[in-house]
């Protein structure tokens, strides 16, 4: 599972997974991501990139997403769309639910 900051740049995120993460790619991991700006944006983008298996978990379903990550989510393995209610604790709700997978 990958989470972290929103406020981080492309360029910092994607050395911060050369140095902690690339050893853990081309082992049949499969990696769960949440959708949000900032880290997830660049990690769903650097493991796609690395041919990794991807599962994205909404809180609410795709279609609810905003725009620009529906290309992304048109490349990922697996897409688990938890339908929870529009509140302010369905990304809390969300994550819990990627530590339970």
């Amino acid at each position: 599972m990958v989470t972290g900051s929103r406020g981080i740049d492309r360029q910092t995120a994607r050395a911060m997974f050369e140095q902690h993460l690339s050893p853990f790619v081309s082992q049949g991991r499969t990696w769960l991501l949440g959708t949000a700006r900032g880290i997830d944006q660049w990690a769903m983008e650097w493991l796609l990139e690395n041919s990794e298996t991807c599962w994205a978990v909404v809180p609410y379903t795709r279609f609810k997403l905003p725009q620009w990550v529906q290309a992304s989510l048109d490349e990922m393995d697996r897409i688990v769309e938890l339908q929870l209610p529009k509140r302010k604790t369905a990304s809390a709700i969300r994550n819990r639910h990627m530590v339970d997978l």
